[in-house]
């Protein structure tokens, strides 16, 4: 599915990084960085971002 994001978004590359098994963090050149946490809603710039979970391969 599309994922509608605001204009500014469009051309970047959006980065996410597995922090442990409960934390990330996004970023996306200079407009966007934030940590989140797994199980809650994350809301930026009219974007919801929702991690539900994060498994670790073995």
């Amino acid at each position: 599915s599309r994922l509608d994001v605001p204009e500014s978004w469009q051309d970047e590359v959006i980065t996410l990084e597995v922090l442990d098994n409960q934390n990330y963090r996004i970023s996306a050149g200079d407009t966007l960085r934030f940590d989140g946490k797994v199980g809650q809603v994350e809301s930026h710039n009219s974007v919801e971002i929702l991690v539900s979970d994060i498994e670790a391969e073995k």
